[in-house]
């Protein structure tokens, strides 16, 4: 079953503010990311107000947080949450597929790459997604800060991350664009 059905019927219930609503997607999360009770608290917290607030302004999710703390108390937590906390992506990667609406079976797998220019910083962007009609779900990426193409060893590399996490036999086919077309 799919996280993602368990998280929306937890959201169903009216008074999703309510502390048992939150302990419920805490330890969903919890069971899922292996993070202690303060961590996938604060995760739950920050997820409910998010879908509440409908942005990523962490001003603004402060101001949707459960609970007595002043707001700015909130925004300086968000604050070292993010700032603090090594999120490990291969962890982000599994909760991200139990997310998806797709099966247990093989998978589609996308690669893309581009680049964008911030003032003088590359942002090279490397993405290994999951095809679904219509779309494909990044899972995995690898950013560069160079430009231009990726080397094969850098695609080897994303290729490997994924084997590890979810195994070879997930993978039915791989696209990508011509540019990945030798080393």
């Amino acid at each position: 079953m799919f996280l993602v059905h368990e998280v929306m019927q937890l959201l169903a219930i009216k008074g999703v503010n309510s502390m048992n609503q939150i302990s419920k997607l805490s330890k969903i999360l919890n069971s899922r990311l292996g993070w202690n009770k303060a961590r996938a608290d604060l995760l739950s917290f920050f997820i409910i107000a998010l879908l509440k607030i409908r942005t990523v302004n962490l001003k603004k999710i402060a101001v949707a947080m459960p609970g007595r703390a002043w707001t700015e108390s909130e925004y300086k937590r968000l604050q070292r949450f993010f700032a603090g906390f090594d999120f490990s992506m291969d962890s982000i990667a599994t909760l991200i597929v139990r997310f998806l609406p797709i099966s247990d079976e093989m998978w589609d797998l996308s690669l893309d790459r581009t680049n964008w220019k911030l003032g003088k910083l590359n942002i090279n962007p490397q993405v290994l997604g999951i095809v679904h009609p219509g779309v494909a779900f990044p899972i995995l990426w690898t950013t560069f800060s160079k430009r231009g193409n990726s080397s094969m060893d850098e695609r080897i590399e994303l290729m490997m991350r994924f084997i590890k996490i979810f195994s070879v036999d997930k993978i039915r086919c791989l696209f990508g664009d011509r540019e990945f077309i030798g080393g």
